[in-house]
């Protein structure tokens, strides 16, 4: 009896392994697309020459927002010189400047200047039919703005002119504005006088109408610098920098109270500094930090919001060459992420095959990293230019069903940047099975995916409860055929 058992059990299992080689995986295969190439600034490319006009912008710098079959996006440059708001759908076609920021008043190459609505916006932000952002100089006091689009396009306002008074000044990067519950967040800094011209984080508030400014917090310390933030549950969630080698992650409450240290990393071994935001999913913090680590070429890592350790899911190898010219397996100086499936995706700025940056994968508990796309090197050493599809894609990509949509702050032809989507369709992995004497053992290498189990090959299946790999199965009751699943 026990022997018939068993070889049914034979019998299911083989056919089980048959269901799950067709229907999921944790391998990627893909193709890149450039969906649009930022043109030829007057002033050259924009990486080495922050002067130049051109019809589309160029330089975009943070990530993409996808509403329906569109995406959005920002250039610090370009377009007057000041930097642009773009729209695309998402096969490429559509390209169109929703607003181009006005002329400097100044000097437009030392950034220096007034205009009525700001110059190089750093973020944009969505909420229903609305367009929310920052720009980091212009504005009527030339310290940046805080502005409101219609998502068409119309109506342009201004809500916020900094001054580098008691509200300091904005600050740009990945990550630098979040909304939640109808308020806008921010990170900035403000100089302290009697300091040597020392300055310290700030965190500030301000209505989607534009009322009720606020500094939200100031660190009691000069010389810190903070990052992105962003924000969950009535927390917000931002990194700060101190002296340019020491990275901290705070939690802070939406009205301003409850400071917490949630983590001060260890440069040596955590990385450093945190320049992008965090990103929350399921109580867990990811990021990356651009330096440090092990090979001193980033890491990637999460913490629980709970303050729990922090846990390093991958330390970026070392560079090959002199900087910038560093190539590796993985990438060098990692930027944003976005988890999706139980997946981590990100990009590296530098680094690669091709010393120009990678796109990469990883699963949320750290295994199976793989490098997505390395994008291929520019025509010669130090030059921005001279390939087909960018590179320097510091802003992490957003997923779209099985799309990756991205930018590259250089390279493309002209070098302004680009536009790119990467599909990506997930390859088979493997069940394995161990017979012993009383049952029989699977495992599986991507904890991304679930078990699930049927009583038949088509019938109604449901996740194992608690069941992880390697998940034992008793050779005793009914027949059963299992299978992985992933979001």
């Amino acid at each position: 009896m026990t022997r018939e058992t068993k070889s049914w059990t034979v019998c299911r299992v083989v056919l089980t392994l048959f269901v799950l080689l067709l229907a999921d995986g944790a391998g990627f295969a893909q193709s890149l697309t450039v969906l649009h190439t930022f043109s030829q600034t007057s002033g050259g490319n924009p990486s080495g020459t922050a002067v130049g006009t051109n019809p589309d912008g160029a330089g975009p710098l943070e990530g993409l927002l996808n509403l329906g079959s569109m995406l959005y996006g920002t250039t610090d440059y370009g377009g007057t010189g000041s930097g642009t708001i773009f729209g695309i759908n998402t096969n490429g076609t559509g390209f169109t400047n929703l607003h181009t920021f006005s002329v400097l008043s100044g000097n437009p190459q030392y950034h220096s200047g007034t205009n009525s609505d700001g110059a190089y916006p750093n973020a944009l932000l969505n909420s229903g039919s609305f367009f929310y952002g920052v720009t980091i100089f212009g504005g009527l006091a030339g310290h940046g703005t805080i502005f409101k689009l219609n998502t068409d396009g119309t109506h342009f306002s201004t809500l916020y002119n900094f001054t580098n008074g008691n509200d300091g000044e904005p600050l740009g990067g990945l990550g630098c504005l979040v909304l939640s519950g109808g308020m806008i967040y921010g990170v900035g800094y403000k100089t302290m006088p009697g300091t040597g011209g020392g300055w310290v984080s700030t965190v500030y508030e301000i209505s989607t109408n534009g009322s009720g400014f606020d500094l939200l917090y100031q660190s009691a310390e000069t010389g810190s610098i903070p990052a992105g933030i962003t924000a969950s549950g009535g927390i917000l969630y931002f990194s700060a920098n101190m002296n340019g080698n020491e990275s901290s992650i705070y939690s802070l409450m939406a009205n301003g109270m409850g400071i917490q240290t949630l983590w001060p990393l260890d440069a040596s071994t955590e990385g450093y500094p945190i320049e992008a935001a965090i990103t929350v999913v399921n109580d867990v913090l990811y990021g990356t930090a651009t330096q440090g680590g092990p090979m001193n070429s980033g890491t990637m890592f999460s913490i629980p919001v709970s303050g729990g350790e922090l846990t390093v899911l991958h330390a970026f190898s070392a560079g090959q060459g002199n900087f910038p010219v560093w190539s590796n397996y993985d990438g060098v100086g990692p930027g944003s992420v976005t988890v999706s499936g139980g997946m981590v995706f990100g990009t590296c700025e530098l680094g690669g095959a091709g010393a120009t940056g990678v796109i990469y994968v990883v699963n949320t508990n750290g295994t199976g990293f793989q490098t997505l796309y390395n994008f291929s090197a520019f025509d010669s050493p130090y030059s921005s230019y001279g390939n087909c599809e960018g590179g320097y894609p510091y802003p992490g990509p957003i997923c779209v069903g099985n799309t990756l949509y991205g930018t590259c702050y250089c390279g493309g032809i002209y070098g302004s940047g680009t536009i790119y989507a990467l599909s990506i369709a997930q390859a088979p992995i493997s069940l394995n099975f161990q017979w012993t004497d009383s049952a029989v053992v699977l495992s599986w290498t991507n904890a991304a995916f679930a078990l699930q189990s049927a009583p038949t090959v088509s019938g109604v299946y449901t996740n194992v409860p608690g069941a992880s790999s390697p998940y034992t199965n008793a050779v005793t009751g009914l027949q059963m055929f299992f299978r992985l699943v992933t979001d």
